[in-house]
């Protein structure tokens, strides 16, 4: 079964592209947008994981090293805390 989700600005009901969500996303970072990968791989990782029904409070606690610090998802924890901040998410399973 494939796992879906969508991503909602706070406050609107229209679904927002992934590339305005990592357009966005890249701004607040100060980073220029890439033609072929998302800022820090956020789809694959924020994404399946809301497409999975996970909680942005699960991410915080499970996208970290194995000694507890955030090593190199520090940045992904930011991305986490913009995403919650900024968009509402839906997420459903289908064939």
């Amino acid at each position: 079964m494939a796992a879906y989700f969508q991503l909602y600005p706070k406050g609107s009901k229209i679904p927002a592209t992934f590339i305005s969500v990592d357009e966005a996303i890249c701004k607040h970072f100060g980073v220029e947008p890439d033609d072929k990968r998302y800022y820090e791989s956020w789809y694959d990782t924020i994404g399946f994981a809301l497409a999975c029904g996970r909680s942005y409070d699960w991410m915080r606690e499970n996208f970290r090293e194995k000694d507890g610090t955030f090593g190199d998802y520090a940045v992904l924890q930011q991305i986490i805390d913009y995403m919650e901040m900024h968009y509402d998410h839906d997420a459903w399973m289908g064939r």
